[in-house]
């Protein structure tokens, strides 16, 4: 089965470029921003956005909370220990542990950033991790909830093949359980 995976349109975010990117790895990817589309889909993506407080009102507007609450844990400013913030550019991911996300991709390969802020999951929930400056959290898994803070459709080989990862997930979720 292909995985249907709907890519929220909150009126923000990188819409086509990941759309784009889901399609050539085979998922069916739909924008939309309609209750029906999002509940009928495998998957959703939240594309990541500039702007956070903006984007999160935009959500808020579709029945979303502050922030997502999907992942438990805050987020900060990152701590670019005088590097020049917004962090844009590539960085070697560490996996913290084993995941089907991330089936196939080497610990310390490259992802793009373009970030100022960074997530503070909990310990177990811990996918990967970089470097700019200090340490961040750049990975989140519980579940079947995913976060990443680079731009997977913009990481070349690495992105479309956690992307793909990524379709294979949300093809091998019953629908009653999504």
């Amino acid at each position: 089965m292909t995985a249907r995976i709907c890519i929220l349109d909150y009126g923000m975010g990188n819409l086509r470029s990941v759309e784009k990117a889901l399609e050539h790895v085979g998922a069916t990817a739909t924008i939309a921003n309609d209750p029906e589309t999002v509940r009928a889909a495998d998957g959703l993506i939240l594309p990541g956005v500039g702007a956070f407080p903006k984007a999160m009102e935009r959500v808020r507007e579709l029945g979303g909370a502050a922030g997502i609450g999907l992942l438990p844990g805050g987020v900060t400013a990152l701590e670019a220990d005088g590097l020049k913030v917004p962090h844009i550019g590539w960085s070697p991911v560490r996996w913290e542990q084993e995941s089907r996300l991330t089936e196939g991709i080497e610990s310390e390969t490259p992802f793009y950033f373009v970030h100022s802020f960074t997530p503070r999951p909990r310990s177990g929930d811990l996918l990967g991790s970089a470097a700019y400056g200090a340490r961040f959290a750049c990975a989140a898994e519980r579940d079947n909830v995913f976060g990443v803070q680079f731009h997977p459709e913009k990481s070349s080989a690495a992105g479309l093949r956690l992307l793909a990862n990524f379709a294979g997930v949300c093809s091998a979720v019953p629908a009653s359980a999504g």
